[in-house]
């Protein structure tokens, strides 16, 4: 719940005056906000997340759980499929280029077809770009482990499946849509096979590419000879990782995008990195 951040301080304290002084006060370049409840979000922290300049990743996980108003409130969600949908399309008005990721249980207790064909068109009408699927798992001593109704696990993997496979194509329509971009990449590992570095694009992507020897920062372009591919390959990782670079997204690979790169934008500390 980070969206009540501060609900338990003394003094007036919010989300949104905690990232108006992180944005304020320092340069952090790469702000990602974890999952965050639809009725936890308002005007003023979509505001602040589209004046940033992309400082604030423009991606907001938000749980959906489930598209039937029955099961949400069985769930003791405090928000309707209405009131979800409504303010997904808020978000979207302002941004042209946002990720909404999200969480959905399926064969919740109760939860029959209707309900769950109910939430694979909420999910197609946002058309979130990433979906995590759970099945519902009863705990012992919860409400929900004691409700009527529960599911089968023959039903609950059927409807995982068909919901996973959505998830996919919402994915993949998603991804593709970003092709020919130009997005900010914070690269974080490197495949020493390839040769290729990969990050995190701001809107969630996972991004490979490749940096050429005169695209390298001052200094390491002239590694010494005697060093091992490899070991010039980790050199080179070490001092580029947690570093932004503006790629261009040219193809999809694996999974994700592969680009060029464009150019580097600025060179952020790991303790400039807040997930």
């Amino acid at each position: 719940h980070i969206g009540k951040y501060g609900i338990d301080f003394s003094q007036n304290c919010s989300l949104t005056s905690l990232l108006k002084t992180i944005l304020g006060s320092t340069t952090i370049k790469r702000i990602r906000l974890s999952s965050i409840e639809i009725n936890e979000i308002n005007q003023e922290l979509i505001e602040i997340v589209k004046k940033s300049s992309g400082r604030v990743a423009r991606h907001f996980h938000i749980p959906l759980q489930s598209g039937s108003n029955k099961i949400l409130k069985l769930m003791k969600r405090h928000y309707t499929r209405e009131y979800f949908l409504d303010t997904i399309k808020s978000i979207e008005k302002k941004f042209d280029d946002i990720a909404i990721t999200t969480d959905i249980i399926v064969g919740f207790p109760g939860e029959s077809e209707t309900d769950f064909i109910e939430t694979l068109e909420a999910a197609k009408e946002v058309s979130f770009s990433k979906m995590h699927i759970f099945k519902f798992s009863a705990r012992t001593n919860t409400l929900a482990a004691s409700m009527e109704g529960q599911i089968s696990e023959i039903v609950k993997s059927n409807r995982s499946h068909i919901a996973r496979k959505l998830g996919e194509e919402l994915r993949n329509r998603y991804i593709r849509s970003n092709l020919n971009n130009d997005l900010e990449v914070l690269c974080e590992e490197i495949d020493s096979t390839s040769g290729l570095y990969s990050g995190t694009s701001g809107n969630y992507i996972k991004v490979y590419f490749k940096i050429k020897p005169d695209q390298l920062p001052p200094g390491l372009a002239e590694t010494d000879a005697a060093l091992s591919i490899k070991n010039k390959q980790n050199h080179v990782f070490e001092t580029v990782r947690g570093k932004l670079f503006k790629i261009k997204a040219k193809e999809l690979y694996r999974g994700g995008l592969m680009g060029e790169l464009s150019a580097d934008i600025e060179l952020i500390s790991q303790e400039s990195i807040i997930y």
